[in-house]
């Protein structure tokens, strides 16, 4: 089992913390992720981890192994693109398909500019 770091080396980000994160009417908690007041269904733990860390770093660009280590897991890196992958479909019924950006050889960052957060700011 890999170990958990507080803070992120590269960017400052605290892994630890687990607050929801509010933008509008969507609330993402590391287990929890709600729209318009409807708890979206994702199987595992593992997508809302990834989707909380990534929310959380706003914006920023986190790297495989920072996402790995948030997930505490050792396991290949094919294992992350496929729950990226997974969280992706989610997310796409509820029109915030793209809003997990691939940064070629960097990591993956939430997209805080995506027109879908728009609609759900205004509340």
């Amino acid at each position: 089992m890999s170990v958990m770091h507080r803070i992120c080396p590269h960017c400052g980000f605290d892994l630890v913390r687990d607050a929801p994160v509010e933008i509008g009417r969507m609330i993402i908690e590391p287990g929890t992720l709600w729209i318009d007041g409807n708890r979206v269904k994702m199987t595992g733990w593992i997508p809302h981890l990834i989707l909380h860390s990534l929310a959380k770093a706003g914006g920023r660009t986190l790297s495989k192994d920072v996402l790995m280590a948030r997930i505490d897991s050792d396991a290949i890196d094919h294992v992350l693109l496929v729950y990226i992958s997974r969280l992706r479909s989610y997310l796409a019924p509820h029109g915030l398909d793209g809003i997990i950006v691939t940064d070629w050889g960097k990591g993956w960052h939430f997209d805080t500019r995506h027109p879908a957060l728009e609609a759900l700011a205004d509340a």
